[in-house]
């Protein structure tokens, strides 16, 4: 009997074990601070922005926390009352919150370090204009590792040329794929900061005077860059232009008739019509020829003035 009565009690134990549910704990409800209507609003809430403000630099004077939640409230309230106008969806809500998202993630996008160096560097870049020339061998920036490497390869080996004593200027005339350049020797005349892509700036601001640079990578290929001289710089004037258009597949006809056009122009000019006017009629460029629009450039030496002359005359 005694073990019968053992044997049911372990029974007994053992579906106990096995039916009992488990006891779950639930986090208890955060305390509600306050409610308005059929929000609650908790004291976690209310702390975090009670923190914030006693925090914030552009605070006049600390608010105790029994008159601040006299400006919570009231907060609450006009929130509330925004939305159940539909405020929070016009278009201008929208537009102020996305100015208010970019003005609060702008500190954190920008390095104020890099920055500041930056601007640094462009101030002493514009104290000193440098005459320099390159030589380009053209590579789109999608190309294939191959093509790639083929065009580093291709501007090594010109490198090499130029350094054992070639002329650099008959080597762009030879080689290189700028045909801005490439028929006066690859020279881009004097540039300052912000004249030419970053990359070939540095370049010919960390090229000694004669010396000829590593390659640079830009989104047009590889450039080879060769410092000609340096002078203080000359500041800038404001110039303007007007332009007559030829088609790159113009025959002789066409190149005739675009040529005598600008030098018509120019024996009016030389005669005393005024440059406004004369551009007004003879200009293609839509954009500068009826706004009066000048262009910002750098003061042209002779070398200078002939490059403006060849984008004038085709």
């Amino acid at each position: 009997m005694r073990h019968l009565t053992g044997g049911f009690l372990l029974a007994l134990l053992v579906t106990a074990c096995k039916t009992a549910t488990p006891v779950v704990q639930q986090t208890p409800p955060k305390p509600v601070i306050l409610t308005l209507g059929n929000k609650a609003f908790t004291t976690d809430d209310f702390f975090q922005s009670f923190t914030k403000n006693q925090l914030s630099s552009d605070s006049a004077q600390r608010t105790d926390v029994k008159d601040y939640f006299d400006l919570y409230t009231n907060l609450k309230l006009k929130v509330l009352a925004a939305e159940t106008e539909g405020r929070d969806t016009t278009e201008a809500f929208r537009e102020e919150m996305n100015t208010y998202r970019k003005q609060l993630a702008q500190s954190y996008l920008t390095d104020k370090v890099l920055v500041e160096a930056l601007t640094a560097e462009a101030y002493q870049h514009m104290q000193e204009d440098v005459n320099a020339s390159h030589i380009l061998v053209s590579v789109s920036e999608d190309a294939l590792p191959a093509d790639t490497l083929k065009a580093y390869e291709s501007v090594l080996g010109l490198r090499k040329k130029a350094l054992a004593g070639e002329d650099f200027a008959k080597l762009a005339t030879d080689y290189s794929q700028d045909a801005a350049t490439a028929q006066n020797g690859g020279n881009l005349g004097y540039i300052t900061a912000f004249g030419v892509t970053y990359a070939l700036e540095t370049a010919a601001y960390t090229t000694p005077v004669g010396g000829i640079s590593q390659p640079v990578r830009t989104r047009f290929g590889y450039h080879l860059v060769k410092v000609n001289s340096r002078r203080p710089s000359r500041g800038r004037v404001r110039v303007a232009h007007m332009l007559v258009r030829m088609s790159p597949g113009a025959d002789e006809a066409g190149q005739k008739m675009a040529k005598d056009r600008i030098e018509g122009a120019y024996a009016r000019l030389q005669k005393g019509e005024p440059f406004e006017l004369v551009c007004r009629e003879i200009s293609d460029d839509v954009t500068s020829k009826t706004n009066g629009v000048f262009y910002l450039c750098q003061r042209l030496t002779a070398p200078g003035f002939r490059r403006l002359k060849m984008l004038l005359l085709p």
